[in-house]
């Protein structure tokens, strides 16, 4: 984290500050949204230049344009740290799922201090290389390039998939985990839907009787038993939505890719129980279909 001064309207702020080459963004085609990316030409003795992101540049300039504007990293005022321009406008990249999108300003290594070099040498190294074959199959060929280039030793080697895989590995644990908590209910509820329904039919056995005998089709009846299950289900389901409406932001750190309020999983969830609702009520309404009027009022 550094602190940023605009040298002109002064303001203070923290951001984060990656150092990269100039293909850094071809690399993870990241877009620059207005003006250009770091290119060879950006090196020790030329200007100093730094490139933003949009959030950055909607946060502190969002009535003109951040373009050309300088600013000053580190303590203000410390004479070692020279007022850099910003030459780009890169788009927001999300640095890890469960974080929001932060103010990013983005450093070319070929312009980074003695000191920063010197205590960047001690530190893992992290080379990014963009591959159209099968990044495995190439492992040898890079490691043995980075070793002669760098001759540092190159030990650990990871595809973009396998980055990806383990970023998410939190989220993935705990959508799984949720989809079979979230089965478990569905199927404690067609249980005891089923049950009710069932029980409810034996209840009425006489008086389903008594419909079949003054002349009530077997349709009009199952018809009568699959209503009155669906109407508790669909004022069950709309105590539900709402439920969930408003429990929905507590949600957010779970979610990756899905909006909170996403109207298709609030379309989606009503019918899948709805239809397992259904499933559950079909028996006990062909059951009380198949009543015989004179033996369910044989007691009477």
């Amino acid at each position: 984290m550094i602190l940023g001064r605009q040298l002109q309207g002064t303001f203070h702020a923290r951001a984060a500050m990656p150092t990269v080459s100039a293909s850094y963004f071809d690399v993870f085609k990241i877009p620059i949204r207005r003006g250009r990316a770091f290119t060879e030409q950006d090196r020790t003795g030329s200007p100093e230049v730094v490139i933003v992101n949009e959030s950055m540049a909607r946060q502190f300039w969002p009535n003109g344009d951040a373009i050309g504007k300088q600013i000053q990293l580190g303590a203000t005022n410390n004479s070692d740290h020279h007022a850099r321009q910003i030459v780009g406008i890169a788009g927001d990249v999300r640095e890890r799922t469960d974080t929001t999108i932060g103010t990013t300003i983005y450093l070319p290594v070929s312009q980074a201090q003695d000191s920063y070099t010197a205590f960047m040498v001690r530190l893992p190294t992290i080379w990014m290389i963009r591959t159209r074959a099968e990044p495995h199959s190439l492992a040898n060929a890079v490691r043995t390039e980075l070793e002669q280039a760098s001759g540092l030793p190159a030990v650990k080697f990871r595809s973009m998939d396998e980055v990806d895989t383990a970023s998410t590995a939190r989220q993935d644990f705990n959508m799984i985990l949720m989809l079979i908590f979230g089965g478990s209910a569905l199927l404690l509820a067609a249980i005891g839907i089923y049950g009710l329904m069932a029980f409810t039919v034996q209840q009425r056995t006489k008086e389903i009787g008594i419909r079949i005998a003054l002349g009530a089709a077997s349709s009009d009846v199952r018809r009568m038993v699959l209503a009155q299950g669906m109407g508790l289900v669909a004022a069950g389901t709309a105590i539900g939505v709402v439920a969930s409406l408003g429990l929905a932001r507590f949600l957010v750190s779970f979610l990756f890719g899905v909006a909170p309020l996403d109207p298709m999983v609030f379309v989606a969830v009503p019918l899948v129980l709805g239809a397992a609702a259904l499933g559950a009520m079909w028996l006990p309404a062909r059951s009380a279909m198949r009543v015989n009027p004179v033996e369910a009022l044989r007691g009477e």
